[in-house]
């Protein structure tokens, strides 16, 4: 990353900036030497669920709970020449992976993984769409099935309970999406193309939702409580909404060159978003106002955020092949204690 948290801070004081590091406290996890986190998803089974991809072994899943013990790490064991893109787990423990071929372009029977989820499991990899796709976001849907977007394929594919699944072709060829987000409403994806999100609705008819920097990489996607729709212009430095009439309203990001990725709506509304190239965790209120807070130096670079039960909010990153789980109270007492400038 461009600087560290650390860094950031020793700046910030030169120059009597009013950013103040965040309250919370820090679980660090060994992984395997060399380890990274490939993907992560806050289950609807009450953990905190990672894929991780080793130097020197196999990728495997771990699970961190929210309650009880927090450094429990369970692994499924899986076949080499994997990489977990995605995961996403159900309120009864049902696992959901988009699995890649790794290295990239190597040859595999790229597809999804389902099953229960056990200390130890043994993966049966089923393919998508016309069994040559390359799966890469997955998003349950309201009665425990996936959608699961296709980036060589240049679709989203639904795949049911009882295995059937069903492929809607994007109608860009250039677009090659990399992230799904299934609502009660919509679908919405986002691709390798910038400056645009593809929305189908409930009966497969597809919507182009123009978003104001025609030329900046998106992200990550995160719904509201009220249907409203947040994402990160990656490049533009700014949070976009899309509200459930599809009108676009931008935020801009206090810092420069922060390239916001990970985003976040909690229970009542507010947006979280990470900064990654400057070590900061940014807030959207009900005011429309954008605040920002630096993070412990440990979770420099941070990768993911979700807002978990009792009003908590989790930020996971990677330091020294560390997996970073950083715990804050997404509370009002923090703006008022002026945490965030």
């Amino acid at each position: 990353m461009l600087r560290s948290a650390l860094t950031a801070a020793l700046g910030c004081a030169l120059i009597s900036c009013t950013v103040k590091p965040a309250p919370g406290s820090v679980t660090s996890l060994p992984l395997t030497v060399g380890s990274s986190v490939t993907s992560a998803s806050l289950g609807l089974d009450g953990r905190l669920w990672f894929g991780y991809l080793g130097a020197d072994a196999g990728p495997g899943l771990g699970s961190v709970g929210l309650h009880g013990v927090p450094n429990t790490i369970e692994l499924a064991p899986m076949a080499y020449g994997y990489a977990v893109d995605d995961v996403a787990i159900t309120p009864t423990g049902t696992a959901w992976l988009a699995l890649a071929c790794y290295p990239s372009g190597s040859k595999c029977s790229a597809g999804y993984a389902r099953f229960p989820v056990v200390l130890r499991t043994s993966l049966k990899v089923r393919r998508i769409g016309n069994g040559r796709g390359e799966p890469d976001g997955v998003s349950l849907d309201r009665d425990g099935s996936a959608w699961i977007s296709d980036h060589k394929a240049d679709a989203v594919v639904h795949i049911g309970l009882d295995g059937k699944q069903t492929v809607w072709a994007v109608p860009d060829p250039r677009f090659a999406p990399i992230g799904v987000l299934a609502t009660a409403r919509a679908l919405y994806l986002v691709g390798d193309e910038p400056g645009k999100i593809c929305r189908f609705d409930r009966h497969g008819k597809v919507a182009w939702i123009p978003l104001p920097d025609p030329k900046s990489r998106l992200s990550n996607l995160a719904a509201a409580p009220d249907g409203t729709i947040w994402v990160a212009e990656y490049d533009a430095d700014r949070i976009v909404s899309i509200a459930p009439d599809d009108s676009v309203r931008s935020y801009a990001v206090p810092t420069a060159d922060a390239h916001p990725d990970a985003i976040a709506v909690d229970e009542r509304g507010a947006v979280w978003f990470t900064e990654i190239d400057t070590d900061k965790l940014g807030t959207i209120g009900q005011d429309g106002v954008v605040r920002e807070t630096l993070l412990p130096y440990t979770l420099s670079g941070p990768l993911f955020v979700f807002a978990g039960p009792s009003q908590t909010l989790y930020v996971l990153g990677m330091q020294s092949h560390w997996f970073g789980l950083y715990r804050t109270f997404v509370v009002a007492t923090v703006a008022e204690a002026t945490a965030f400038q």
